[in-house]
Formats: structure tokens, sequence, C-alpha cells
């Protein structure tokens, strides 16, 4: 129980990228229970489609970027000694996994809300809950596990309780995904933004001796090669963009200016 304190700091820096999916799942509440309440199946299937792609466009990146960059992010933010911030670098990384789920969880809520189902993601966080007690008790009493078990049990919350709202949904509402733009391009696109921002900072580092400096460029160049990654491998359509606050400049920038426009004349 020495290191709580370190828990409840990591647990801070992972919940940032939830502001955004929060705001996604309350966003997709009112368009969807609007497809709803007209029978358009069609809507709800492409709102549903959307908001999933849009909270892996966030969550993927997120993940991998607090993994790759466990320690500098924490020692950018906190002010530790080593030995608590190979601690919290090693809980950082364990978490990171659970971004995915729990960006997943949310807007899979503002989903089911929209349809009329409030009780299933409730029942299938409890669900979840209870396995996290279970496995919080089992592994937090290993000495060589410790606190590391909160954050597995944490991941392992989000992640039965993403898939049982994932699963509920499918079969409710007949969606299909189109894995390829919701989940393959994200993670290729992610992989290779946190390779890049892992030997970014280890190459700023080791000039300039300045954790700063090396956190923020390599953050920079993450998210830069990210978005550049993203409209190269066309994971959006004209229609998504559409739906994207700046959304027509990427799809200028993807398209080119005459097409972006022309899509938008003929929406």
């Amino acid at each position: 129980m020495r290191f709580v304190a370190l828990r409840s700091n990591v647990t801070n820096i992972i919940n940032m990228p939830a502001v955004l999916t929060i705001a996604l799942a309350m966003s997709l509440v009112p368009t969807v229970s609007a497809a709803r309440a007209t029978k358009d199946i069609k809507g709800i299937h492409k709102a549903s489609a959307m908001g999933i792609k849009l909270a892996m466009f966030i969550g993927i990146p997120c993940s991998v970027g607090l993994f790759a960059l466990s320690s500098p992010v924490i020692d950018f933010l906190y002010d530790i000694d080593p030995e608590r911030l190979a601690i919290a670098s090693a809980l950082m990384r364990t978490s990171a996994i659970g971004v995915i789920f729990l960006s997943l969880v949310q807007t899979l809520t503002g989903i089911l809300q929209g349809v009329g189902k409030q009780h299933i993601p409730v029942i299938n966080l409890f669900i979840g809950g209870v396995v996290k007690v279970v496995l919080m008790l089992t592994l937090m009493k290993n000495p060589n596990i410790e606190i590391q078990g909160a954050a597995i049990s944490t991941t392992a919350c989000y992640i039965v309780a993403g898939v049982l709202d994932a699963i509920y949904l499918i079969r409710y509402t007949k969606l299909r995904l189109k894995v390829m733009d919701t989940f393959i391009k994200p993670v290729v696109a992610s992989l290779v933004m946190g390779t890049a921002a892992y030997f970014t900072y280890g190459f700023v580092m080791s000039k300039l001796s300045s954790n700063t400096i090396a956190t923020a460029a390599a953050i920079a160049v993450g998210f830069g090669l990210y978005l550049a990654l993203t409209l190269w491998m066309r994971m959006f359509t004209k229609d998504d963009f559409a739906l994207i606050p700046g959304g027509r400049l990427l799809a200028r920038l993807q398209y080119g200016k005459r097409a972006a426009e022309s899509n938008a004349v003929k929406g």
C-alpha cells in the first residue's frame, strides 16, 4: 500500500483521453435517439459506426503513446525519485492498455443509451467491477505484483465491460463495422507513431539532456506523424469528414480542395 499516491497520479494521466471520449459519447446520444425515434436503422448504424471509429481513433494512439512515453510523461508531470518513477512507469504501461477499452466503454454507453438500452452498460460495468474486485484481492496479495494488481484489475474491468457492450450492440442493432478502417488502420498508425515518438525522445534527450524538451518533441513528432498517416491511409471517408469538427480542412488535405468542395456541394 506504499504506492497508492503513485497509482492516483497514473490514474489522473490515464483519464485525460476520457475527456474527449466522454464528449463524443454525449454527442452520440441525441443523434442515435433521433434515428431510433424515426426508425432509421441506417442512421443508427451510421452514427454508431462513426462513434466507434472515432473512439478508436482517439483511444488507440493515446494508449500507445502513454505506453511508449510512460517514464518521460510521469517525470515531466511529477517530481519523484528514480525508484518511484520506475514503479509509476510500470503502472502506466499496464494502465495504458485500458485506455482503448475505456474509450470504447464510454462511447458504447452513449450509443446504447441512444437506442433505449440504458441498463445494459450499467449491468456490464457491474460485471466488469466484480472481475476487478476479484482480481485485485487476488493479485495484490502477491508481493511480486502488489500495486500492479490494481492496474491489471482496472484494465480487466474495462476490457470485460467493453467487450460485453460491443457484443450486445452488434446483436441488438445488427451493426457491421469496417474492421480495417475502425481497428487495423488506427493500430498500425499508432504503432508507427509510438515507435517514432520513443526514438525521438531518446535522440533529443541524448543531445539536450532535457526531459521537458525531449518529451515535447516526441509528442509533437508523434502527433504530426499520426495525423499524416491518418490522411495517407484514408482512415476516414468524405462522409466521415462531414461529421467531424474541422473535417472540411482535413478533407482538403486528404482529397484536395476541389474534391472536398465538390463533396460539400453534393451534401
